[in-house]
């Protein structure tokens, strides 16, 4: 079977994983864009062999699942902003113990009994 041949998932997934690699690059990750790069050569290969052995739906499957995946969490970061606040750590606010009844809602006393 040859690249003109081959079924659609196998000359996607490169490409797509071409852009993964530019754009660790671009950011600088080095580490992740070679990571990437072995695994986008895995996986076009594994993709291939599948269409080679008429999997061709599965191929399309093992295509889709992540790319839709994708989709939809940069559809709910870009449409729900307030999904981003999901990724940050929130505190409730301390009070001084003075201020307090409980110690474990205080920040650590100088010298008192909290």
């Amino acid at each position: 079977m040859t690249w003109a041949g081959t079924c659609l998932p196998a000359k996607i997934f490169p490409i797509v994983m071409a852009g993964v690699v530019l754009f660790n690059l671009w950011v600088g990750v080095w580490g992740e864009a070679v990571k990437n790069f072995i695994f986008g050569f895995l996986g076009t290969g594994a993709l291939y062999l599948l269409c080679s052995s008429n999997m061709e739906l599965l191929a399309y499957i093992i295509l889709a699942i992540p790319v839709i995946f994708a989709i939809f969490l940069a559809a709910l970061i870009l449409f729900d902003q307030t999904l981003l606040q999901v990724t940050h750590s929130y505190k409730k606010p301390r009070r001084r113990c003075h201020e307090c009844d409980q110690c474990d809602d205080c920040d650590p006393c100088q010298g008192s009994n909290c």
